[in-house]
């Protein structure tokens, strides 16, 4: 008789822990993909650097589950320049408009968004900081550090995640 009591307990209970078992997995997996999508948009800005910047602490990168991308670069350290801060919102990124192009000699990726997706960009430099204001803030455009290839397969990954805006067209 107290097997069966126990036994009974056991199976209303099991369901519950399952789809806590579950749950608990998905966002383990959920939060190393959002992990993922912050070092694949580094990998956009700093190519093969990427690994070594964010070791040593020179870039600090994260990706909220809401898709706001903030990246902090120390530059002290390595480049003897200024501090940067900046946020960019991947759900205003309307990754249908990317294209490939150059910009003075360089390549480079740029897609528009549905408003301002760079949300914020500052610098400890003055000066830079007032060329970050003169710069349009309702386009997600890094220069490529690496091949297309490359490059092509972080947008992916990214835009994979953070679907982004929709146009109509």
């Amino acid at each position: 008789m107290k097997i069966k009591f126990i036994h009974k307990a056991f199976m209303k209970v099991l369901p519950i822990t399952m789809v806590f078992l579950f749950c608990s997995g998905y966002q383990l997996k959920a939060y190393a993909d959002y992990d993922k999508a912050a070092y694949a948009v580094s990998f956009m800005y700093f190519g093969d650097n990427t690994e070594t910047y964010m070791t040593n602490g020179l870039v600090k990168a994260e990706m909220s589950k809401d898709c706001i991308y903030t990246i902090d670069i120390n530059e002290k350290g390595a480049f003897a320049g200024p501090s940067t801060h900046m946020v960019v919102d991947f759900n205003l990124v309307n990754w249908g408009s990317s294209k490939f192009g150059y910009l003075n000699g360089q390549q480079n990726f740029k897609a528009s968004c549905q408003g301002n997706c760079i949300k914020e960009r500052t610098s400890s430099d003055e000066i830079q900081n007032a060329t970050f204001k003169m710069l349009p803030k309702n386009t997600f455009d890094p220069v490529l550090t690496v091949t297309r290839e490359r490059f092509e397969k972080a947008v992916k990954y990214v835009s994979n995640l953070c679907i982004g805006y929709k146009s109509a067209f």
